[in-house]
This record gives structure tokens, C-alpha cells and sequence, in this order.
């Protein structure tokens, strides 16, 4: 905001099964719908947990590889919790965390047992009592797990996704 600090819109957990829908479909809602301050703006942050539930299968040297309910800590990368995998199917829902290690040299930052992502608004926005504005994140999961069969017999983990933050007219 022009004041420098941040109006928050949505707060508390809710959980979205971003695989469960259809590429570009919307997974959910999440917003207090709570009035912004008149202002101009010109970032965002988006702050999310590092704990993710996967359902996955994946192909190492042609053998494939299926989550299991299992959980096993990673020394590499460092404090990795992920999902123990088997080659017999089908793939059964787990959770894993994404490690620190993962998310350095990314575009996101951690905070406790969350990551945030910031960034520059495509063009500044002005907010005025009778200015209504939408915004939509999208989270890119594509290739955002995998597979490591030469860990414990093979675990599968999950990579940080593509956040993008756009506004919606």
C-alpha cells in the first residue's frame, strides 16, 4: 500500500486439491471479502504452508512408482519429510513437507513451516471506494514432484510450485 505496509485478505488454513481439478479450472476460494483501504498497491504476497498432501505415480528407468502413506525424513535435501513410494500401485495419498533446502534459490522465502512468495504487481492499482477489483493466484503443480528411487527404496517429494498473482477485472 502507499503507507508501506500490507493489507492482508484472507487468513487461516483451508486446504485446495489443486490436481483434482482441470488445467486453468479454479480450486477454490479464499479471500475475508473485507474492504481494502483506498491506496495504491503495487505487490503481493502470497505465504503458504510447506506441507503438501500428494497422490503421485512416476517412471525411474522404466519402472514405475507409486506415493504410499509412509513418511521418511531426507538427510539430502536437508530435513526433506517425504513420501515413502513402491512400485506397486495404485498411489495412495501422503504428506510431505517441502524442506528448506528445496525452496533456496527460488523465488519464494520461508518463514517457520511456511513459504511466502512476493512480488511486483503487473501495473500499480488504485483502490478507491467504488473501484472493485478481483485477484487470482495460480499455482502450477506440473513437475512439482519427484521421484528418488536410490533413497530408502524410493520416496517421492514435492518441489515448490509456480505461484503467479494477477488481476482479475
Amino acid at each position: 500500500s502507499t503507507t508501506g505496509s500490507w493489507v492482508t485478505v484472507g487468513e487461516g488454513d483451508l486446504t485446495f486439491d489443486l490436481a483434482g481439478v482441470e488445467a486453468g479450472a479454479v480450486a477454490g476460494a479464499y479471500a475475508s471479502n473485507a474492504a481494502i483501504p483506498e491506496g495504491v498497491y503495487t505487490q503481493e504476497r502470497t505465504t503458504v504452508s510447506k506441507t503438501f498432501y500428494i497422490t503421485a505415480s512416476g517412471d525411474i528407468g522404466g519402472t514405475p512408482y507409486y506415493t504410499t502413506t509412509g513418511n521418511t525424513t531426507l538427510v539430502d535435501p536437508a530435513g526433506l519429510v517425504a513420501i515413502n513410494a513402491s512400485t506397486t500401485g495404485p498411489a495412495v495419498r501422503g504428506t510431505a513437507v517441502l524442506s528448506d533446502a528445496a525452496l533456496q534459490g527460488s523465488e519464494f522465502q520461508v518463514s517457520g513451516d511456511y513459504f511466502y512468495h512476493e512480488g511486483n504487481l503487473p501495473s500499480p492499482i488504485t483502490v478507491k471506494k467504488s473501484l472493485t477489483k478481483k485477484f487470482r493466484i495460480k499455482f502450477d503443480v506440473t513437475d512439482a514432484v519427484q521421484f528418488n528411487n536410490a533413497v530408502g527404496g524410493g520416496v517421492c517429494y514435492p518441489l515448490a510450485p509456480t505461484v503467479t498473482f494477477e488481476v482479475v477485472d
